[in-house]
């Protein structure tokens, strides 16, 4: 798979950021002052039972250390890749990534049902609705 396609999706609660900008620092702008992911980045933003809500962004491969390092710094634990904050959604992607083995997320769109929620990966987006 090329490089390109590599990446981690990452979890930002908006509601949650302090706005220091160590995400800045550590990310060397990737990441903004309000720990915000670049906007050509985004997939999705979702609203939790308890109305805060979370954006889920694709980190190409090349910035995953730099955003593990501005995780690490951040004292409000506003983000955290999908995988740690979210396990069972990503296990259920990555049954995914297997069932259908390597793949393009430009060229493939691929609807996966599973309790209410639909994941849609489509030119490197993820994408969680909620169908209440």
């Amino acid at each position: 798979m090329p490089d390109i396609y590599k990446g981690c999706i990452l979890a930002f609660r908006i509601d949650n950021t302090l706005c220091d900008g160590a995400a800045a620092v550590e990310t060397f702008g990737f990441l903004d002052d309000d720990n915000c992911p670049p906007v050509d980045t985004w997939g999705y933003l979702h609203r939790t039972s308890h109305a805060d809500r979370v954006l889920f962004a694709w980190i190409p491969d090349q910035f995953v250390n730099l955003v593990d390092n501005s995780i690490a710094v951040n004292p409000e634990g506003c983000i955290e890749w999908l995988d740690v904050w979210y396990p069972e959604m990503w296990k259920n992607l990555r049954e995914l990534f297997e069932k259908f083995g390597q793949f393009s997320l430009k060229y493939i769109k691929l609807n996966y049902f599973n309790n209410s929620s639909i994941f849609c990966l489509n030119q490197f987006v993820f994408t969680r609705s909620l169908m209440v």
